[in-house]
């Protein structure tokens, strides 16, 4: 084989490989203060926003299949009922319009947060 091919090739056996950057992390920084005052962590949280909702506090999914929906910032399920209902002193039967609030989204999400799952609810649907 002539050296003068025999350059390149060695060259690409060996060619140190460029260093791959991370993607810069999607993040809602317009919610960070609201986060914070419901003791929720912005730099967990606010990607969570962009994930779920693209900074949308009014964001609703279709209908389920369950018959539910995911409503508001952080995708909150209106299977939390209950727990909404209490949470943010509404009827049971407004749960929908009260979710699609982001003062209300925020104060289920930190009760979900609280109390005891962490970041359960929101890991189910990330893949992580």
């Amino acid at each position: 084989m002539p050296k003068i091919l025999l350059l390149p090739l060695l060259l690409c056996t060996f060619a140190v490989p460029a260093r791959a950057t991370a993607a810069p992390v999607k993040d809602c920084p317009q919610y960070h203060k609201q986060l914070q005052a419901h003791g929720l962590p912005p730099k967990i949280f606010g990607p969570i926003i962009y994930r779920e909702s693209r900074c949308n506090p009014a964001s609703k999914s279709a209908l389920r299949r369950n018959s539910t929906y995911d409503l508001g910032a952080l995708q909150i399920n209106s299977s939390w009922r209950t727990v909404t209902a209490r949470t943010c002193r509404v009827s049971p039967s407004v749960v929908v319009t009260a979710l699609l609030k982001l003062d209300c989204n925020l104060k289920v999400a930190a009760v979900l947060y609280n109390g005891g799952k962490g970041l359960g609810n929101w890991r189910a649907t990330s893949g992580k």
